[in-house]
């Protein structure tokens, strides 16, 4: 731990100054690699007081080269403060008159796998950032963008963004394909379609209805809707697989 930390003022200073002429120019994208010593390691000191926010935002020097560790060291300093001013956060709750007056406007932002429009958008975006250090051309094969685009990407974009770093870099500048997707995604089941078979009788159609009326009531639990129905599990499931439904759409 002493190769780590060096506990005290002394230390803290010390570990500063090395973050400044090691760190501080890589921070942006080293911070997200735990594979390199990307952060400045200021989280103990800064959490027993041994170095203030401030002392550090003055021995930053100029500005434009720190802004995305600035960024961080301010954000942390909020949420400090509201945890101190406002300790009920913590267990979930929040005042009925202060969020009157922050919600005058609430905008829902579905998640990624109800977004499946955007995916193209997104990578494309997520790709052009880091295209000039990675590779100058980045293309997918069939497959893999296939596997993109049915994955239903359970921790929305920060996923989706770390699952095309690592599959950028496993390319080695070549087209990316399937073998350089996480293993999440290699082995996700592949994607239904989410219209009825044409050849379902009308009774079938009647029942496919119900299950789905069933799933968005019960939010995609499996468990809950073959309970209401009186029905073992195995036959739900079943009744997925035939009339092509998945109970990941319904989870909201």
């Amino acid at each position: 731990m002493a190769k780590c930390w060096q506990p005290g003022e002394v230390g803290a200073h010390a570990r500063l100054k090395r973050f400044l002429k090691h760190g501080l120019a890589n921070y942006k994208h080293a911070r997200d690699r735990p594979a390199m010593d990307g952060t400045s390691g200021l989280s103990p000191h800064l959490h027993f007081g041994e170095i203030g926010p401030r002392q550090i935002w003055h021995a930053l020097g100029p500005k434009g080269r720190a802004s995305t560790f600035l960024h961080e060291l301010i954000w942390r300093e909020f949420y400090l403060q509201v945890l101190h001013n406002f300790p009920h956060v913590m267990k979930g709750s929040f005042r009925a008159d202060l969020l009157a007056r922050l919600a005058g406007f609430r905008l829902r932002l579905p998640p990624l796998w109800q977004r499946r429009e955007d995916i193209g958008l997104l990578v494309a975006r997520l790709l052009a950032a880091r295209r000039g250090e990675l590779a100058p051309e980045l293309r997918f094969e069939p497959e893999a963008a296939r596997r993109l685009f049915g994955y239903h990407w359970p921790l929305n974009i920060r996923e989706l963004d770390n699952c095309l770093r690592a599959a950028t870099v496993l390319a080695r500048g070549g087209a990316i394909g399937e073998q350089h997707l996480p293993e999440q995604l290699r082995s996700a089941p592949e994607p239904r379609s989410s219209l009825p078979p044409p050849e379902l009788s009308e009774a079938d159609r009647e029942q496919r209805d119900q299950l789905i009326v069933l799933f968005r009531e019960h939010r995609g639990n499996v468990s809950a809707v073959a309970r209401h129905m009186g029905k073992a599990r195995t036959q739900v499931q079943r009744w997925l697989k035939r009339y092509q439904l998945d109970p990941r759409d319904y989870l909201e």
